[in-house]
């Protein structure tokens, strides 16, 4: 009878290992609409801002910038964005104006309460000295929940 017992705990026990194995991997999801729209309106922002900066010497204001973008960005990236529009200012001759952003495919990769990673697939049309071009360019999003709001808090190109 004891043995008989051990076995049926042992098989239990084994049995929801492997459960909390199996719940552990995550396959790539959908992006829910809202979170998908959220993420088109911080890059809108940030493209918005770089047209300007480029655009009119009048924008020169940092702090203001800086401001701004606390609402839709949080550190290490609000950091890296600041040195890059004051580069801007500096020089602006070296960058080209966005014209359009397209995401044509995402999925999320990891999502817990306050931080998700996503994969995004995203067509640049681009203006600078040469014309017009496109360019498809692969990312991995962090973003992280603050005050309800997600917030972009870095991004890697991938390839």
């Amino acid at each position: 009878m004891k043995r008989m017992l051990v076995f049926f705990l042992l098989l239990i026990v084994l049995s929801s290992h492997l459960q909390v194995i199996f719940a552990s991997f995550t396959e790539e999801e959908p992006l829910t609409e809202e979170l998908l729209q959220r993420i088109e309106e911080i890059f809108q922002v940030r493209i918005d801002m770089w047209n300007a900066l480029l655009e009119s010497e009048e924008t020169n204001d940092i702090m203001q910038l800086e401001e701004i973008l606390k609402d839709y960005i949080v550190d290490p990236l609000i950091t890296d964005e600041i040195s890059l529009y004051e580069e801007m200012l500096n020089e602006p001759t070296f960058f080209e104006k966005i014209r359009a952003l397209t995401i044509i495919e995402s999925s999320q990769l990891e999502n817990s309460i306050d931080k998700k990673k996503i994969r995004l697939k995203i067509i640049w049309e681009l203006e600078g000295y040469s014309g017009v071009s496109t360019e498809t360019v692969n990312y991995i999003l962090e973003m992280r929940k603050s005050k309800e709001l997600w917030l972009l808090a870095d991004y890697q190109v991938v390839n």
